[in-house]
């Protein structure tokens, strides 16, 4: 992804990445804690911890609330801070304002290009061909 959004930004592609509720026993929870910190200092340290221990540490779902807390704790976000943020207006709208793709977006990752064209990741392989399409649908109307 590192290497896909620095092309993107080469080529004045916007990238607007969203975070879908849809994965795993904890995944509300995990949409609310980024929602929590997007546009914050701490929004990449929280989005690494979650997926280093789902996807590096292979760790899979968390068993229970303090495991998960403590995922978020080590990343500077505190459970308490996160009871007091989760009815929070504007966590609530970034996380409705995600949802809205839900209705098209079933597996991560997906890319939706001018909120029109969702990609089919299974047919492509290299990301030359990721590229191309994106490149191929941004210019059509």
């Amino acid at each position: 992804m590192i290497h896909l959004k620095e092309w993107l930004a080469q080529h004045n592609i916007v990238f607007k990445q969203v975070h879908m509720d849809f994965m795993g026993a904890y995944g509300k929870q995990a949409t609310m804690a980024l929602a929590m910190t997007h546009g914050t200092q701490s929004y990449d340290a929280i989005k690494q911890a979650l997926f280093n221990y789902i996807h590096v540490e292979r760790r899979g779902d968390w068993q229970n609330d303090n495991g998960f807390f403590q995922t978020l704790e080590t990343a500077g976000l505190k459970q308490s801070d996160f009871k007091v943020n989760q009815n929070n207006l504007q966590v609530m709208k970034t996380v409705l304002d995600w949802n809205q793709y839900g209705d098209y977006i079933h597996v991560a990752p997906s890319f939706l290009v001018n909120n029109r064209y969702l990609i089919n990741m299974g047919g492509l392989k290299p990301y030359d061909d990721l590229r191309a399409l994106i490149t191929y649908l941004t210019q059509l109307q």
